[in-house]
């Protein structure tokens, strides 16, 4: 459990780095700013990434929400075809067993 609370401590800490963010919504979500909100990353932190890093990342993935959208809809509507096709499969399969 330690473990991973270290590996989750070192992903935030080198995210906030890699986006230029600090915290969920901005720097206030933290009691103490870390030194990986600051460019110069020096403690105390007096100027921390204005920006939080839910912002940021969404930023990131924004540019292909719509493919995404597009592909689960695409996926979505095979399964429905699929299960209406099981259907009817399983419903020819028992018409045909009680005519034997």
């Amino acid at each position: 459990m330690f473990v991973i609370q270290v590996a989750s401590v070192i992903f935030i800490f080198v995210n906030q780095k890699k986006f230029t963010c600090c915290g969920g919504f901005n720097y206030t979500d933290w009691k103490t700013v870390p030194a990986s909100c600051c460019a110069n990353a020096i403690l105390p932190c007096t100027n921390p990434y204005p920006v939080g890093c839910g912002e940021a990342i969404f930023e990131v993935f924004r540019p292909y929400l719509i493919s995404m959208g597009i592909v689960s809809l695409v996926m979505a509507i095979l399964e429905i075809v699929a299960v209406f096709s099981a259907c009817i499969l399983a419903k020819k399969s028992d018409q045909s067993k009680t005519s034997i």
